[in-house]
């Protein structure tokens, strides 16, 4: 990608996630978006950021030998946030962030009659995709209560002060904590500050793990030290002890691309992407520039962002079943865990924010699975992209969760027989999921569509009165 004007930092951001195959996969065949956007055939100022990351995206695949510059996203910096200016160096983990908050408001759009609560909102296909939920359990000395609240995560922020490798960058993240002193945690059931124990863990881990590396003090100078990674990350240990059901399948993670930057502060320096394409070769992508690399060079780079991508359970784990156990969901204004066992009580739940914040090469995907099926009409080069995607979720154009706001007195869990043939799934709530498809019909057109959205995405929910 041909720099534009300081635009190392887009550029960097733009190859990154063109090299995450499930991203690239959902762009290019979500025909629920493109049917409903105006802007899908107008003139460059009428496109939707969603729309002009997928041109741009297939502009990059035209020509081996071209580089390309990305105007219809650089045109839309004002519009992605008025904190991004044309021509002045910004922050590529920054930027990233509202560009994919931009493409979710995008997204969105298409359903603004729907009345959607804010926990609904984190459902979008971005959000499947990026997103995950971290488990906080905070534990009275006293009494030993447990307070139990969610929150969710689209990227983990790392502090390196302390460590030199990302496997202890990630174990101090998750590591538990002490309240007590002037941080002494108020119990509800002992009416009082007390002593307690605060432990996280992952409840729903993500598709694609983003990681930011703290590269960058409070003043904006560099932390310029070496990080050592590797190129599969293993997150088993982190996963919530209630997730068993992913069994002796461990929650691997694959490195499909990462962003560097070079420089002695956040105000100066340049950024360059790194990325892995089918053949398991790696691409350095400066700007116009792109050359082959040793996976040597990658893992002595100093990374400031990393994506990750997981890697598929192993042939003894049926997908199906892990997912339609794992999914934490958010319907009416109210979360709750999936898992069949037992329904979650509602009331020591809540949401809180967590430890803070939380070319000229044609990329080529590779995975060791396919999707069963893949929506839109694609071209040549795209079907390249999904037939070796490893997102098994293949209706990511829909929005899947009931936007009925109901008034029904059922206050257990269901679920859609196709995912929990186990379940005790009454007409009465076959009936409610009836009318929930007739009622995405009316937004999507498709009843086919909005049927397997259900059995796709495995979403269980709570009827709230």
């Amino acid at each position: 990608m041909t720099n534009v004007g300081n635009t190392c930092y887009l550029n960097s951001a733009l190859q990154a996630l063109f090299h995450v195959p499930a991203f690239v996969h959902w762009l290019c065949s979500d025909n629920s978006h493109r049917s409903n956007c105006a802007g899908v055939n107008g003139s460059v100022k009428d496109v939707c950021i969603i729309c002009a990351m997928n041109k741009t995206f297939k502009a990059s695949r035209k020509n081996r030998d071209t580089s390309i510059k990305p105007l219809l996203i650089y045109k839309e910096l004002q519009f992605i946030s008025e904190d991004l200016e044309p021509g002045q160096q910004e922050d590529a983990h920054e930027f990233m962030c509202y560009l994919l908050g931009s493409m979710k408001e995008s997204y969105l759009t298409s359903y603004k009659d729907c009345m959607l609560d804010s926990y609904s909102m984190e459902t979008t296909p971005l959000n499947q995709i990026f997103g995950g939920y971290i488990r906080t359990e905070v534990t009275c000395s006293q009494c030993g209560s447990v307070s139990t609240t969610f929150q969710y995560c689209q990227d983990f922020i790392l502090d390196i002060h302390d460590t030199s490798t990302l496997d202890g960058a990630l174990a101090a993240y998750f590591s538990e904590e002490c309240l007590d002193g002037d941080d002494a945690y108020w119990c509800e059931q002992c009416h009082r500050k007390v002593s307690a124990t605060k432990k996280f863990s992952l409840e729903k881990p993500p598709h694609v793990l983003c990681i930011q590396i703290k590269r960058f003090d409070i003043m904006g100078e560099k932390i310029d030290k070496h990080i050592s990674f590797s190129l599969r990350l293993d997150l088993t240990r982190f996963l919530c002890p209630r997730s068993a059901h992913h069994g002796p399948a461990p929650l691997k993670y694959r490195l499909v691309s990462m962003v560097i930057h070079d420089g002695p502060s956040i105000h100066c320096g340049h950024y360059t992407a790194v990325a892995q394409t089918s053949m398991g070769r790696y691409y350095k992508f400066d700007d116009s520039l792109v050359q082959a690399i040793s996976s040597s060079v990658v893992l002595g780079s100093d990374a400031y962002i990393m994506m990750y991508e997981r890697e598929p359970a192993g042939p003894s784990v049926p997908q199906k079943s892990a997912a339609s156990t794992t999914a934490t969901c958010a319907v009416n204004g109210q979360k709750t865990s999936s898992s069949p066992q037992a329904p979650v009580s509602h009331k020591n739940v809540s949401v809180v924010n967590h430890r803070q914040g939380c070319g000229s090469v044609s990329p080529i995907y590779t995975c060791a699975s396919s999707p069963s099926s893949a929506k839109g009409e694609l071209t040549s080069s795209d079907s390249m992209a999904a037939q070796h995607c490893s997102w098994d979720k293949p209706s990511l154009g829909e929005v899947s969760p009931p936007f009925r706001q109901s008034s029904s007195k059922c206050k257990r869990p269901f679920a859609h027989k196709s995912c929990c043939p186990d379940s005790d799934v009454t007409a009465n709530d076959m009936k409610l999921l009836e009318d929930d498809s007739k009622l995405l019909k009316s937004h999507t057109g498709n009843a086919t569509d909005v049927e397997s959205g259900f059995s796709d995405f495995y979403w269980f929910a709570y009827i709230i009165v």
